[in-house]
């Protein structure tokens, strides 16, 4: 079998490989500064809104939100009532059958 500690061994030999691939990953802040320096030497830039759009966006972005609320509330009680009706069409069924 490999006797006693060879679960230990393993664990081991896993947490020494586990640790030497995260010395050779590179970090989130180096990936996102390469990212940034490259929109730069790209010559990327993004639109200005004025804060008129700002509003008109946010209004849109709140007014879907709510939107998609109450369809989840109204889903949510069609489910409810759908349920109960099955379960009171199974009762009535049982009782006519085993009467």
């Amino acid at each position: 079998m490999g006797g006693p500690g060879a679960g230990f061994m393993l664990d081991a030999i896993n947490r020494l490989k586990y640790n030497r691939s995260l010395l050779k990953k590179k970090s989130y802040f180096t990936m996102a500064d390469a990212y940034r320096n490259a929109q730069i030497r790209a010559g990327l830039t993004y639109k200005k809104a004025t804060p008129e759009e700002l509003q008109k966006l946010r209004r849109s972005i709140i007014e879907k939100h709510r939107r998609e609320a109450f369809l989840k509330v109204v889903s949510m009680i069609v489910s409810v009532l759908i349920f109960i009706g099955l379960v009171w069409i199974g009762d009535y069924c049982i009782e006519i059958w085993f009467g």
